[in-house]
């Protein structure tokens, strides 16, 4: 599966543009995409609803529990970050 994020920007002018794509993994998207649904039974994990990922039952159940670790680090870090002050 390939699968690209993009940026489309409107440069004066009706049309838009794909400026910016980059090739991104299924694991990046289970990892740092939107909510994760497990489907065991159907050997699918669905990301924000609308993006299936083929995932035997084990693995992504293993992705999820390391989504959340991830999510709570990533969060615990970002609430630990003193602002610096230019000056």
């Amino acid at each position: 599966m390939r699968l690209i994020t993009f940026c489309a920007k409107q440069v004066r002018t009706t049309r838009t543009f794909l400026r910016d794509c980059t090739v991104v993994s299924p694991m990046a998207l289970l990892l740092f995409g939107g909510a994760l649904e497990v489907r065991h039974e159907a050997g699918l994990v669905t990301v924000d609803g609308w993006l299936r990922i083929r995932a035997p039952a084990p693995t992504a159940v293993l992705v999820k529990k390391l989504r959340s670790a991830l999510d709570a680090l990533l969060e615990r870090k970002a609430r630990l970050r003193r602002p610096r002050l230019l000056g």
